[in-house]
């Protein structure tokens, strides 16, 4: 894969649900295979591993290993895929967990 100086690209993958082979987590782990073919390297966080994340809060500095395998799995990612189920009017808990956690991924 291209941009990557050399090296094997590097995917993640973030979704699905605690639901054994969750209808969101079967395309996303279809779609990291698909990257894989392609030569990169892949890495799921599912819904069990996002389950295991606490509410991000910006003022608490002591995180947990899965906080801070979230936030150095995503920026050592040079893609990244996210698949969260469809509910009703409103957006999954994980999608919602991970846009709080974007700022602590960001790169200073």
């Amino acid at each position: 894969m291209d941009g990557t100086g050399g090296r094997r690209a590097f995917v993640v993958g973030i979704g699905g649900t605690t639901k054994p082979r969750s209808s969101s987590e079967k395309p996303l782990a279809w779609a990291l295979a698909c990257a894989e073919q392609k030569g990169a390297e892949t890495r799921l966080l599912n819904g069990h591993f996002l389950a295991t994340l606490p509410i991000y809060d910006p003022a608490v500095t002591d995180r947990s290993d899965a906080q801070r395998e979230l936030v150095e799995t995503v920026r050592r990612a040079d893609g990244m895929l996210n698949a969260t189920p469809a509910y009703h009017a409103g957006i999954s808990s994980g999608a919602s967990l991970l846009a709080r956690y974007s700022s602590a991924w960001k790169r200073s």
